[in-house]
């Protein structure tokens, strides 16, 4: 799945769908390699969708919707992401239509995966790297070690890519989903 992020270069497709912490290129902070920005938000609160209405099972005549059900905060299927991003902003419902399907089950799956992308905002940092990190390219998730955020493992994906001078400059997104 990949969603779209907008930033100062516009817009940039982005994964959703990290991988473990195996799968992801380790990269730790050093003097090679800093952030030069704090992590910020990427969005609006108005953003955040954490109770999703999945209408679906369309009516062959009137081509209209026949079955409806609601996902996420405080309703079925509250994963631990839907929770969280219920103790963080409150119910935030959002709609959706899925018009191909009969299936309750497939209604599911594209809940929990708008869930997935859209109950936490992200959040981006910049990071200067020497040109030995030349071969990180957007798209590639890393594993990141930040002593200065006291943090291990991270997992973050290159959205931005840039050389400056004599050195990289890396975009970095995160989403923090509680049951990665």
């Amino acid at each position: 799945p990949i969603a779209l992020t907008g930033g100062s270069g516009g817009l940039r497709p982005v994964l959703t769908d990290p991988p473990e912490v195996a799968g992801a290129i380790p990269v730790t902070t050093s003097a090679r390699f800093t952030r030069i920005t704090p992590w910020t938000f990427q969005g609006k609160d108005t953003d955040v969708e954490n109770q999703i209405t999945v209408s679906f099972a369309r009516n062959g005549q009137q081509n209209e919707p026949t079955a409806s059900t609601v996902y996420g905060a405080g309703a079925e299927g509250e994963t631990m992401t839907a929770a969280y991003s219920r103790e963080l902003y409150g119910i935030r419902p959002g709609q959706v239509e899925v018009p191909i399907t009969d299936s309750s089950r497939t209604a599911a799956l594209v809940a929990e995966s708008i869930l997935g992308r859209r109950a936490i905002l992200p959040e981006a940092a910049t990071y200067r790297a020497d040109l030995g990190f030349g071969f990180l390219r957007c798209g590639d998730w890393l594993a990141l070690t930040d002593s200065d955020l006291n943090v291990e493992d991270l997992i973050v994906q290159v959205i931005g890519r840039r050389y400056v001078g004599a050195r990289w400059e890396f975009d970095v997104l995160r989403q923090d989903v509680p049951q990665r």
